[in-house]
């Protein structure tokens, strides 16, 4: 049976872990650069009246619908909701997606791994978290969506109780 010290070390490893695939992202000019457009792109997107279509599978359901409340909800501080639907509640509807935003002519997105596998090419961003193991990925991606929100959130609204920075919504 394992005891309080042999679980602090484990802990203090993960925790490590952590940090490192975190540093390794921001040491990742490219991640930076690409966490930076994406952002620019929802912001211009809710500038213009449009909505944030969010979707995953799996971990990444969750992910998605985590997203989605933050930007409908609040994140920083109080505010009119912004625009934003999770579609991982209709798995149905997940297969047909990519083909269809492209057709549409919408700006796909993906968080993914290290490599980015199949999605990389089916998107038009990817950020490719640099590592391999799932958790370390999922916390890296938490930290993604804060990261958007967070700007997002800032970038349409001046400040607590400003008017939103885009047409058609009301406060």
């Amino acid at each position: 049976m394992k005891n309080r010290a042999d679980f602090q070390v484990q802990v203090s490893n993960l925790i490590e872990a952590s940090v490192a695939t975190k540093k390794a992202m921001l040491g990742d000019a490219q991640i930076v650069a690409t966490i930076a457009k994406v952002c620019e792109l929802l912001v211009n997107a809710l500038s213009q009246g449009n909505k944030i279509l969010l979707f995953g599978n799996g971990g990444s359901a969750a992910d998605a619908q985590h997203l989605a409340a933050e930007l409908v909800g609040r994140f920083a501080f109080d505010r009119p909701a912004l625009p934003a639907l999770s579609l991982s509640v209709n798995t149905s509807c997940l297969t047909a997606i990519f083909s269809t935003a492209k057709k549409m002519g919408l700006h796909t997105i993906a968080l993914t791994g290290k490599t980015g596998g199949k999605l990389r090419g089916s998107v038009d961003h990817c950020v490719c978290v640099p590592s391999d193991e799932t958790p370390r990925i999922q916390e890296c991606h938490g930290l993604i969506g804060h990261i958007l929100s967070e700007l997002v959130e800032h970038a349409i609204f001046d400040h607590p109780g400003s008017r939103p920075k885009f047409p058609g919504r009301r406060k």
